[in-house]
């Protein structure tokens, strides 16, 4: 079996190292069996995502502790270790702690069904293999440290240029308070700056007690039952004058989502929309359902974006080639990903001169919430 990351050396590896492969299945199995009942959240984790890259760490393990094979190490000429760090972060709710312990109870199923399957391993390869989990192991936190570390900067970061979004509200209707003006005007003004100055409040709290924490796997939400055309509408309501207007369409969808980060998700798209479309057609927010899944969706017409650029727009302090003259630290989109992947769904962009460009939410009805 050649599962690894080296396909070219098969007839390289010891009979020890083949027997070994050929358990396999079953040191896995034991292994995933221990992670469930050991590990904190893992009883009920998909097993895709449970094994992740242990088939292939155990392959390059085989190859190690076979004389004369290159790889001298399981993780050496090889990034398995720390793409499993990363995706620990990225996909579990685990702990540094939970790392060291995953790999603690690898190694004692590796041992143990090995004894069990009377496959003797002298002292040499169980060196080999102590030093290969213990190297893995530091790769892996130091991978898992920095995906946290990015998750942080990522959420702080378009947390702080969402804050724009209520100040300019709230300075815009300052300016339209001028002297004179009539009851009903002040009233209408004030009430928008007392709702755009407690969003801000809210953000506010939302950065501070991010910082605080210690750890984080994705951006925050708290999931709750919403209708989300409501949502739609009262963001229109609020959104930037734009001189082709908004066109809302779709029904109204009840469904468990996060309202906030829904809203300055919304928020961000529909300011790319105005930032970046022609003023003089409509921009067009559509909500659709089919079955478990609902899609919103915002539509602008205007210069396309590049195909070779689409994927810069999910990155942080990135505006793929945009005009020199729009300003921006491209934040916007990283943040929709980071919530669309937060409820379990994703994000798409569909961009075309003569269709103009799509930006579509795909998410459950129900938040799926890892």
């Amino acid at each position: 079996m050649q599962i690894g990351t080296d396909q070219t050396h098969g007839s390289k590896l010891s009979p020890t190292a083949q027997a070994l492969l050929g358990l396999c299945d079953v040191i896995i199995d034991e292994w995933s069996a221990r992670v469930r009942a050991e590990v904190p959240g893992m009883a009920d984790m998909a097993s895709p995502i449970l094994v992740n890259t242990l088939p292939v760490f155990l392959q390059n393990i085989a190859e190690a502790i076979s004389a004369g094979h290159p790889r001298n190490i399981a993780s050496g000429n090889s990034s398995i270790a720390l793409a499993h760090g990363n995706e620990r972060a990225r996909m579990t709710g685990y702990r540094p702690q939970d790392i060291v312990h995953e790999y603690q109870l690898f190694r004692d199923s590796l041992f143990d069904v090995s004894e069990q399957h009377k496959l003797a391993l002298n002292r040499p390869e169980r060196a080999l293999i102590n030093a290969s989990i213990d190297t893995a192991v530091l790769e892996s936190i130091i991978a898992y440290s920095a995906a946290q570390a990015a998750f942080r900067t990522s959420y702080i970061a378009t947390l702080a240029h969402d804050l724009r979004t209520p100040l300019s509200v709230i300075l815009s209707a300052l300016e339209m308070l001028e002297p004179g003006a009539d009851a009903a005007r002040i009233t209408m003004l004030s009430a928008a700056i007392r709702r755009n100055v407690d969003r801000a409040d809210q953000m506010l709290r939302e950065l501070l007690d991010t910082a605080a924490l210690h750890s984080s796997e994705r951006t925050p939400i708290h999931p709750a039952p919403m209708e989300l055309m409501a949502l739609v509408q009262d963001v229109v309501r609020e959104a930037p004058l734009h001189g082709g207007g908004y066109d809302v369409r779709g029904p109204a969808v009840p469904g468990v989502w996060c309202q906030a980060s829904l809203r300055r998700a919304l928020e961000n798209l529909i300011r790319n929309a105005v930032k970046y479309g022609r003023r003089d057609t409509p921009i067009t927010i559509t909500v659709d359902r089919f079955d478990s899944q609902v899609l919103l969706s915002v539509h602008n017409m205007g210069v396309p974006i590049p195909p070779e650029q689409i994927a810069e727009h999910f990155l942080m302090f990135r505006r793929g080639g945009q005009p020199e003259k729009v300003q921006g630290w491209g934040l916007g989109l990283a943040y929709v990903k980071n919530v669309a992947e937060a409820h379990g769904g994703s994000i798409n962009i569909d961009s075309a001169e003569e269709t103009g460009t799509t930006v579509t939410i795909d998410m459950p009805v129900k938040a799926i919430v890892t």
